[in-house]
Formats: C-alpha cells, sequence, structure tokens
C-alpha cells in the first residue's frame, strides 16, 4: 500500500520520508534516527502494513512523560494524604487516590513494556487506563453538585430552583455514568474482532461524548461558584453593614470568608480554564486524524495536566489549613453567635476541595 499520508503532513509525517518499493514491493516510511512506527491508536493501516504509516513514534519522548508522571503522582498523593485527618475526608478522597495508584502501576508498566504496552493494542495497559480516567469525572460529580446542594438550601431556595437543582445534578450524573462507560472502549477495542475503520468510528464516539461532558461540566461549575461567591458576598456585607454583634464576636468567621471569596474565584477560573483544555483535546480527535495519531503523547501530557492542577490545589489547602483550623476552634466556642449558616457548614475545609476534577 502506498505512505499513509495524514492531513496536513506530507506522506509518512514530517519525521521521515516515503521510500518507493521496487521489484513489485511495496512502497515504506524510513523513519528518521529516533522516530518509528506504532500501531498505539492508530487506525489507519493494518499491522500487516505498519511499515508504510506515520513516523510519529519517538520512546525516548514518550519514557521521560511517563516517568514525569509517576513523580508527579507520587509527590501529589503524598500531600494529598498528608492532609486527609480524618475518614470522611479520607473517603471523598478515594476516587483521587485509586485512580493515582493505577496511573502510577500503569505508567511503570509502560516503561517496562514500551514495545507492547501500547494504548488500544495491549489490554492490560488499555484497561488500567480505561478504569483509571473514568474516575476523575466521577470525583468531579461528587466533589461539584456539593456545591449544588448547598446553594439549593441557602442561596435560592424556591421551589423553581430546587427543580432545576434536581434536574440539573440528574443530567450531570447521566453525562458522567455515560462518559465513564464510552472510556472502557479503550480496553475492549483490544478484544473484539472488528476492522481498524470501524474502530475508528467507536473512537470517535468515545471523544464525542466526553466532549459533550466537558461542555455540561464548565457551564455547571461556572454556575456553582459563582452563586456561592455570591453567597459568600452576602452574608459578609449582612455581618459588615448590619449585624455588629456577629462582627466583634465572631470576626475569624468574618476573616474567613472575606479570604475566601478571591480564592473560590481563582478556583473557579481555574477548573474552567482547565476543563477548557480538555475539552479541546477531545474535541478535535472528532475532524481531525492527525489529532487521533497524536494520542500517544496525549495521554500522558494530560496526565501531567491532571497532577499538576492536583498539586496546585493541594499547596493552596495546605496553606489555608491553619486558617480553617482557627475557624473551627472559634465557631465552637461561639454558641451565640447568629450565623445565617450552621459553623459546620461554613467551615468545611473540603468545601472547595476539588482535587480531581480535571477529567480525562
Amino acid at each position: 500500500m502506498p505512505c499513509l499520508e495524514i492531513w496536513p503532513l506530507k506522506p509518512c509525517g514530517g519525521n521521515g520520508h516515503c521510500v518507493t518499493g521496487e521489484n513489485g514491493t511495496e512502497d515504506f516510511c524510513e523513519c528518521d534516527e529516533g522516530w518509528g512506527h506504532s500501531l498505539e491508536v492508530n487506525f489507519f493501516t493494518d499491522e500487516d502494513s505498519i511499515d508504510s504509516s506515520v513516523c510519529n513514534f519517538n520512546q525516548q519522548v514518550i519514557k521521560s512523560l511517563y516517568i514525569t508522571v509517576i513523580i508527579l503522582a507520587v509527590c501529589s498523593s503524598l500531600l494529598q494524604l498528608s492532609v486527609l485527618d480524618n475518614r470522611k475526608r479520607f473517603k471523598r478522597q478515594m476516587p483521587f487516590l485509586t485512580f493515582s495508584a493505577m496511573i502510577i502501576g500503569g505508567s511503570i508498566y509502560r516503561i517496562l513494556n514500551p514495545e507492547t504496552a501500547l494504548l488500544a493494542v495491549d489490554l492490560l495497559f488499555s484497561f488500567v487506563v480505561a478504569v483509571a480516567t473514568s474516575l476523575p469525572p466521577v470525583q468531579s460529580y461528587i466533589l461539584v453538585t456539593k456545591y449544588l446542594n448547598y446553594m439549593s438550601k441557602k442561596v435560592l431556595s424556591t421551589e423553581r430552583y430546587h427543580g432545576f437543582a434536581e434536574k440539573a445534578t440528574k443530567a450531570y450524573f447521566a453525562i458522567t455514568l455515560l462518559s465513564a462507560v464510552s472510556l472502557q472502549w479503550l480496553w475492549i477495542v483490544t478484544v473484539v474482532d472488528v476492522e481498524r475503520r470501524n474502530k475508528l468510528v467507536f473512537l470517535r464516539v468515545m471523544l464525542g461524548i466526553n466532549a459533550l461532558r466537558l461542555v455540561y461540566q464548565i457551564a455547571f461549575i461556572s454556575i456553582a461558584l459563582t452563586a456561592l461567591i455570591r453567597d459568600m458576598q452576602g452574608l459578609l456585607d449582612a455581618h459588615s453593614d448590619t449585624n455588629e454583634f456577629v462582627k466583634v464576636q465572631n470576626p475569624t468567621f468574618l476573616d474567613y470568608i472575606q479570604r475566601k471569596i478571591p480564592s473560590t474565584k481563582a478556583m473557579r477560573n481555574r477548573l474552567v480554564v482547565v476543563s477548557m483544555v480538555d475539552l479541546n483535546i477531545f474535541f478535535w480527535g472528532i475532524p481531525f486524524d492527525i489529532w487521533v495519531l497524536a494520542w500517544t503523547y496525549t495521554l500522558p501530557s494530560l496526565l501531567l495536566l491532571t497532577y499538576f492542577y492536583s498539586l496546585t490545589v493541594i499547596v493552596s489547602k495546605i496553606a489555608n489549613e491553619h486558617i480553617l483550623r482557627n475557624v473551627k476552634q472559634q465557631n465552637q466556642k461561639d454558641t451565640a453567635s447568629i450565623v445565617p449558616v450552621s459553623s459546620k457548614e461554613a467551615v468545611q475545609p473540603d468545601d472547595l476541595d476539588v482535587t480531581a476534577t480535571v477529567s480525562i
């Protein structure tokens, strides 16, 4: 068969050139030094014609990416464990910790088996990736819906808003579940006997489902955190303007609210930006073949993005831990404080802990 050409690249890609076959032999791609062919997420050529595929596989680059993933995953997990001081918080972070354990194991397996541990080719590696990457969307759903429950009680307590909250949460759960199921295609494709071109169709369906989930997630997070910010600002304005007793008796609580509003705004913006990056990664694989082939590098890069974000949240959380501890102690003493929300809800340290909302 002729040398594979993926728009907008030339035949064989940018790291090789096409050699015309002689005496009835097929054309093949001669790759530059350090580059080679791979069947990883490559549904554009058959295994027996792999020599005519694009030269997009650089083992050293891929190895470096997965080593970095392991380092960041270990650091992030250790920092996360350092702030989990009770069973409730540990249970809440179990999806993220399980995700990290699977990613570390899968990355080690990939490094030790560089030629065979390929996504959508090797059953074990693909299964670990598929199951692990279905956990962050679930973690995101669990954490973000807590905001909606909080706001439905404290911000807009009308029947109309309760109806919206219930429908929005159900829709978010449905699209999250569908996304998690669709990701299992990554390992199912290794055991079913289907033409490679047909497998490409299923891949694009998976990408589309996850792109749809991210669109919904962006809207959901924007609405939820904006309403929470408005609620916190309302509490601060009410206390500072009309209730001198609360202002004097519970200054630490007011200080916490005042400090948390800008950090919540920053978190909302960060979540939206990261989700938009994820959205582009999934969406552009639908119309462009080159974006599909890039998933060899997209997967570890996406994992790096996850852990970079996770580390920023955890470090910020550790920095605020002292303030949160003081607020708890103050609220335990102020039993006569007149506060519109309970002190337990107001200072819950995990209310804004969305460590694993980055979706894969």
